[in-house]
């Protein structure tokens, strides 16, 4: 969600989406993580996610960039990571399980918070 968000609104900027612990790989490439719930969700602002990827975080990936934000509490992240100056935690709660509209607030909350960017 946040990366649709803020390169919909930042087009001299680019985000991208990584999981700190993304798992699941088929032939080779990572499997979308979007579920049909956040699809729906999104798809209410008329935003588009269905081809979203979760790739894996990587050191490297924290290298190159300017910013890394992350919904995962700080001490579930990797040491590189956790240690990163970069790092920017935001309070917002998994929606993974719950209801569309707990789906609805935790997209308002990412929304706002990448606004605030």
């Amino acid at each position: 969600m946040a990366e649709v968000f803020f390169n919909e609104t930042n087009p001299e900027h680019k985000a991208i989406s990584a999981g700190s612990h993304v798992k699941e790989e088929r032939e080779g490439k990572v499997i979308s993580t979007v579920t049909e719930k956040i699809l729906t969700c999104m798809k209410e602002l008329d935003l588009d996610v269905k081809d979203q990827i979760m790739n894996q975080v990587t050191s490297e990936m924290v290298d190159s960039v300017d910013k890394v934000v992350s919904i995962t509490p700080k001490e579930t992240l990797p040491d590189y990571l956790q240690n990163s100056s970069k790092l920017e935690v935001w309070g917002i709660p998994d929606a993974g399980g719950t209801d569309m509209e707990f789906h609805n607030k935790v997209r308002d909350m990412v929304k706002e918070k990448v606004s605030q960017l």
